[in-house]
C-alpha cells in the first residue's frame, strides 16, 4: 500500500458473497427488508442498526455514539449503549466488509 488508503481486496471478496445470494441477503421473500439481531459491542463502525424492531430510528454506529439517520443529515447524537442487543440493517456482506477494512464514506454531518 503505496497510497496511505487501505486494501479493499479482502472488502471486494466479502461484497461478492452477497452479489451471489442474488440479493436474497437484503431482502426476504415477501420483500421485505432481511435483518439480522446482534450486540452492539460486536458491531463496527459504519454500520446501521435500530434499536428496537425493524422500521425504528436508523442510526450509524460511528465510534462511541449512534448517530440517528434522517434525509437531511445525522441528526441525533447518543452514547452508545453497552451490552445491547440490537436489529442490525445492513447486510452481513457489508458488515464482513468493514470488518475487513473497507472504510465507508459518511455524509458530512456525521463527522460534527
Amino acid at each position: 500500500m503505496t497510497s496511505g488508503k487501505l486494501s479493499h481486496r479482502p472488502a471486494c471478496a466479502a461484497m461478492r458473497l452477497g452479489e451471489t445470494s442474488g440479493g436474497q441477503e437484503r431482502v426476504t421473500a415477501d420483500h421485505s427488508k432481511r435483518t439480522f439481531m446482534t450486540p452492539l459491542d460486536e458491531l463496527p463502525d459504519g454500520v446501521f442498526v435500530t434499536l428496537e424492531a425493524p422500521g425504528g430510528q436508523a442510526y450509524l454506529v460511528r465510534s462511541d455514539h449512534l448517530l440517528g439517520w434522517s434525509a437531511r443529515g445525522y441528526r441525533d447524537r447518543r452514547l452508545r449503549p453497552k451490552d445491547k442487543t440490537v436489529n442490525v440493517l445492513t447486510p452481513p456482506s457489508t458488515v464482513a466488509a468493514i470488518r475487513a477494512r473497507y472504510v465507508p464514506e459518511v455524509h458530512a454531518s456525521a463527522k460534527r
